[in-house]
Formats: C-alpha cells, sequence, structure tokens
C-alpha cells in the first residue's frame, strides 16, 4: 500500500482542501487556521493566531525557511489566492508521509 498516494489522494477529495503553489510546483493540502486567547505567563491575555499547512512530504521541493507559498481554496471557484512566508523547515508527521509547515500571512 502506498500510503504517499493515499495521502494525496485524501488531500485532494477534502472539502476543505487548499491548492498550494511554490514556484512552478502546486499541490494539495490542508490550512490549519486558529486563534487563540492564552494568558502570556504575568496574567494577562493575549490572542495567539497559528497557521499550519499540511501537505504530502516532498510535494514541493525546496521549501526553505522565508519561502513564499500562496493558497486558493479549492472548492471555491472565485477564491483569491493568499500568500504566506515558510517559517521554520517543514517538519514530518505521522509516519514521514506528511509535512506540517508553519506560515506567516503576508501583510499588504
Amino acid at each position: 500500500m502506498n500510503t504517499t498516494s493515499l495521502a494525496l489522494a485524501a488531500f485532494t477529495l477534502s472539502p476543505d482542501a487548499v491548492v498550494v503553489t511554490f514556484g512552478r510546483q502546486s499541490t494539495y493540502g490542508l490550512l490549519n487556521d486558529d486563534k487563540q486567547i492564552v494568558q502570556d505567563g504575568t496574567g494577562d491575555d493575549v490572542t495567539v493566531h497559528s497557521r499550519e499547512l499540511h501537505i504530502v512530504a516532498n510535494s514541493l521541493t525546496g521549501i526553505t525557511d522565508g519561502a513564499t507559498v500562496t493558497v486558493r481554496r479549492k472548492a471555491a471557484a472565485t477564491s483569491t489566492a493568499v500568500t504566506y512566508t515558510v517559517r521554520n523547515r517543514p517538519m514530518p508527521r505521522e509516519n514521514g508521509d506528511l509535512w506540517a509547515i508553519r506560515l506567516a500571512k503576508v501583510e499588504t
């Protein structure tokens, strides 16, 4: 059983799928865009915004810290692409077939 192919098929068929573009390369993935209110250690509440992209490992070659990727919702035909900067390096997940990539939104 080829788990990499199964993961890509799952991303492609997911209703929440996004199309990720890096240079001339594109793939499907899932974007977790999460905001939480947490305490900062002194008792004050602060908003923590985290964005993590999940893609099949090695589906986008050359991704490194500081690279720019664009993300577009697959389901919406008229969706606009959003630009993000990669933070740190891709982190292997599960059995190594997936990468988690932390992102920061590029403000225009």
